[in-house]
């Protein structure tokens, strides 16, 4: 999540919106992995249920998070002409 972070100033030099949306790939793969792993812990009884909730309640939000500071990034660079639509 630091590292999409980082790559979604649009205002610095090196930015690119498409390692924007490559980070936050890697991040929905990672949440997948998390989600399933915790669901087979919840099933096999391993989580308690309120624990289970809460966890994936978390990892629900982190991935929204990142969801959403990527698109914020990529309309702030068509807003500001960083993605090329909008220069003259």
């Amino acid at each position: 999540m630091k590292q999409l972070l980082k790559a979604t100033d649009s205002r610095a030099a090196g930015y690119s919106a498409v390692a924007c949306g490559t980070l936050l790939s890697e991040i929905l793969k990672e949440y997948q992995a998390l989600k399933s792993g915790l669901l087979k812990a919840g099933a096999d009884g391993l989580v308690k249920v309120g624990r289970l909730v809460a966890e994936l309640d978390m990892l629900s939000d982190i991935r929204r998070i990142g969801e959403q500071v990527e698109k914020g990034s990529r309309y702030l660079a068509d807003l500001t002409g960083k993605a090329g639509r909008l220069t003259e």
